[in-house]
């Protein structure tokens, strides 16, 4: 399927639908394809629609350049600097929203996003190949806004080769997981400083409802967020399987695992019951345990963990791990993984030597 390059960005919105028009004229109904021309016809449907959102970002990202250039014009002839209520390029989404009937928080959104995009060479040319879509353009860019300007670039075009690279699509999930990742690694210092700063922001906040329920929401920290999730559940499980098990022919606990949850959390915080014992795995490279990196860690399912994170719950930088199988600085083979064990509530930490990654830790 032929699809309308970037270069006709300076054509007309009719002249653009016109020729679209006539491509869609010229197009075999589906229902004439055979199986493998109908998945064809998907994926070109796909590229052709993110080809042209990209064209429409670059239009967005010259109505604001016009319009700070008007602004920066009116401040020169006054003399005098503008109010942010006076200028024009605070106004682009809001007419963005007008012109395609969306709301302001969509409108600058998708501005946000043309504007980013814009600043990273490696992201605007995948985006007008139509090889990632506007959702994954929003992944990288606000992902790679934490870091400078130059280190962004080369953060966000390996992004991008992860997204579209070994001949598959990754979701915008998972370029999201592995950018969270990748930025860490490219400045574990800043990364701990929005680690700190996003920890004073934890609460809890209760809602009432309607039908005499209420809302309970919390921010916690990842490492005991993920704690909490698997001693609900594991309570949870634990009291199907007693209730399984009795053997006395009732008609068992017709709870679903969400409502056992719910209840084990209430008993829990009033005292009713005990908290059961959890895992928790935390996959970490050696040399962060040693002290001799600051490689983030992860926790498989919940996200990166910085190094000082990971100080916090080991302790002091741990000896080389020569005894778990490998020696340091063997890159010949991968030494064996081992556990970690610290107090109650029970972790293990999995570390692996150097040399078992190629390149980054695998994918989760």
């Amino acid at each position: 399927m032929q699809v309308v390059d970037s270069s006709t960005a300076g054509l007309s919105a009719v002249s653009i639908i016109e020729q679209v028009d006539d491509l869609l004229d010229a197009v075999i109904a589906a229902a004439q394809l055979g199986d493998d021309e109908l998945r064809d016809r998907v994926i070109g449907c796909e590229r052709a629609i993110n080809m042209l959102q990209a064209v429409q970002a670059d239009a967005m990202v010259q109505m604001g350049r016009r319009a700070r250039a008007a602004d920066q014009a009116e401040v020169t002839q006054r003399g005098a600097p503008m109010w942010s209520r006076e200028c024009r390029e605070e106004f682009v989404p809001d007419e963005i929203g007008v012109l395609l009937g969306w709301t302001k928080m969509a409108a600058s959104v998708r501005f946000d996003t043309a504007c980013r995009a814009a600043e990273l060479p490696a992201v605007a040319k995948a985006w007008r190949a139509g090889q990632i879509d506007a959702r994954k353009v929003t992944v990288i860019g606000e992902q790679v806004g934490y870091l400078d300007p130059a280190t962004a670039k080369t953060v966000a075009a390996r992004a991008v080769g992860y997204a579209t690279g070994q001949g598959r699509q990754r979701t915008a999930p998972q370029v999201r997981q592995w950018l969270r990742r990748e930025v860490i690694a490219a400045d574990p210092g800043a990364a701990e400083q929005r680690r700190q700063r996003a920890l004073a922001d934890r609460r809890v906040v209760i809602t009432p409802g309607d039908d005499g329920m209420s809302e309970l929401w919390a921010l916690l920290p990842g490492v005991q967020g993920r704690q909490t999730q698997q001693a609900l559940t594991t309570a949870a499980q634990q009291l199907g399987a007693q209730d399984a098990g009795s053997g006395d022919g009732s008609a068992g606990d017709a709870r679903s695992m969400d409502q056992r949850r719910a209840d084990t959390l209430v008993d829990l915080l009033l005292g009713r019951a005990q908290p059961a014992a959890v895992t928790l795995h935390v996959v970490v490279p050696a040399d962060t345990i040693t002290g001799h990196s600051d490689e983030p860690g992860w926790i498989p399912g919940a996200g990166p963990l910085t190094a000082n994170e990971i100080a916090q719950l080991i302790g002091p930088p741990r000896t080389s791990p020569d005894s778990a199988g490998g020696r340091r600085g063997d890159r010949s083979g991968h030494g064996a993984s081992r556990a970690v064990r610290l107090p109650a509530p029970a972790w293990v930490l999995m570390s692996r030597c150097a040399g078992c990654w190629p390149t980054r830790p695998p994918e989760l």
